[in-house]
């Protein structure tokens, strides 16, 4: 027989199938939890979030260099997510975007691959030249959908000036969904800059309260202010901060006005008797669309949560009638609410999901408060104060490793009551960690 028959005869050694099929079977040959579905699942422990990253790019890598073909199918997953820790990383994204043009895919169509740019040190924003590299690779980063930059110093030379212009209309990606901001200052950034920035992009749904160290008086944001505007796509705040009278104009929490994000469904907020009217005043302008609440504690305000002052719990059920998912983030176990204390007894009818993450000083915790937050937890199933509650979701990946790793028989134990009535445990990415029982009793 011929040779030129026999290999038209041999199979192939891939399958022939559509390009976005093979996208999708090397995605999930390298999958790795990604925050490019939810970007609030990873923020809590930044050394997790980087070795995770570190592996899932060392997995894709190896996938992609397996033969040509799954190079040219694999290369987008290199670029989806690129992570910015040290001033070094940026020549090396420089490189692979505009280095010797031997890439296959082409300086735009590379840039047009990332969808996540994280700037996580503030080394990486403290000279022009790293400012002016940064905002070249957003120019041509025309598919993003998050940018989070952190800590850039106030006392820079404005670095990314060329992004927050005096005017509106600065698109760094129509398709910008998340922005993340914190701690970024100068003579430059000015509240009207960002304000301007974020009214730029329309699709915006997720934004992260900024604290800007500023030079330049408080923003008038009245009703007849010329900055004020409404921003109907944003679904999701992190509300870091709040202003006070006697700030002045050390910190300030930029965001656009509470009364403007017409259609918020989901707060992350400071709960701390300092802001008890700023978490009044979210609840009553979004309460009745209000689906997810996240209460947290920080080590600098002093917090009552309502286990501690029973008015935060009333004014969750006041204001929040349809409200599914509430999430404490606590700095010890005795100040998650224990729903059989007398004093933290509040009726949330709608509330089918319960967030749970305990922050230590510290970094852990004693088998002691672990047992001490199960308890507390556990108090809220099968109650009448929650009766349609079915998912306790342990929202911090720090947390779950640390509880595997250390206390995994009491866990098990836990996990095992829970699915006896009928409750699915999950973890910080929503995976199940239990099977409920399918026929276990429904609270009265």
């Amino acid at each position: 027989m011929p040779r030129e028959h026999i290999a038209q005869e041999s199979p192939s050694n891939l399958p022939d199938l559509p390009p976005e099929l093979w996208h999708e079977v090397i995605k999930f040959a390298t999958y790795l939890p990604d925050t490019l579905q939810d970007p609030t699942m990873a923020i809590s422990n930044p050394r997790l979030r980087a070795e995770r990253y570190k592996n899932s790019l060392m997995t894709k890598s190896r996938v992609v260099r397996v033969c040509r073909s799954w190079r040219e199918f694999g290369t987008p997953l290199l670029f989806e997510h690129i992570v910015v820790s040290r001033p070094r990383q940026i020549s090396l994204v420089l490189v692979a975007l505009f280095g010797d043009g031997r890439s296959h895919l082409g300086i735009l169509s590379l840039g047009q691959l990332i969808k996540r740019i994280d700037v996580l040190h503030s080394r990486c924003l403290e000279s022009q030249d790293t400012g002016e590299a940064i905002t070249r690779i957003l120019n041509h980063a025309r598919s993003l959908v998050i940018l989070t930059m952190n800590r850039a110093p106030w006392y820079s030379c404005s670095p990314l000036d060329a992004l927050f212009t005096p005017t509106a209309g600065t698109i760094v990606s129509p398709n910008l969904q998340y922005l993340c901001l914190v701690d970024l200052g100068g003579p430059m950034f000015t509240p009207q800059r960002y304000l301007s920035f974020v009214e730029a992009h329309p699709q915006l749904r997720y934004l992260d309260g900024t604290v800007i160290v500023l030079q330049h008086p408080t923003l008038n944001m009245g009703k007849d202010s010329p900055y004020r505007s409404s921003y109907p796509s944003v679904r999701e705040v992190q509300f870091r901060s709040f202003s006070t009278v006697d700030t002045g104009i050390v910190e300030h929490h930029v965001c656009p006005p509470i009364d403007t994000l017409s259609n918020l469904e989901s707060a992350i907020v400071p709960c701390a008797i300092e802001v008890l009217s700023a978490l009044e005043s979210i609840l009553s302008h979004h309460g009745e669309t209000l689906k997810s609440l996240r209460l947290v504690r920080t080590d600098k305000l002093l917090i009552a949560f309502p286990s501690r002052n029973p008015d935060h719990g009333k004014l969750i059920r006041h204001y929040c009638p349809r409200l599914q998912e509430l999430t404490f983030s606590v700095l010890n176990a005795t100040q998650f609410p224990n729903q059989l204390n007398g004093e933290a007894q509040v009726l949330l009818p709608e509330v089918d999901t319960l967030g749970v993450e305990i922050r230590p000083r510290r970094g852990q915790f004693s088998k002691a408060e672990f047992r001490e937050l199960l308890k507390n937890v556990s108090s809220w199933k099968g109650t009448a104060w929650a009766p349609k509650l079915r998912t306790i979701r342990f929202v911090s990946e720090s947390n779950v490793v640390h509880i595997r790793q250390c206390y995994g028989r009491l866990f098990g134990a836990f996990l095992q009551e829970c699915s006896s009535s009928g409750v699915q445990v999950e973890g910080p990415f929503c995976e199940p960690l239990n099977s409920p029982s399918r026929y276990a009793p429904s609270s009265s």
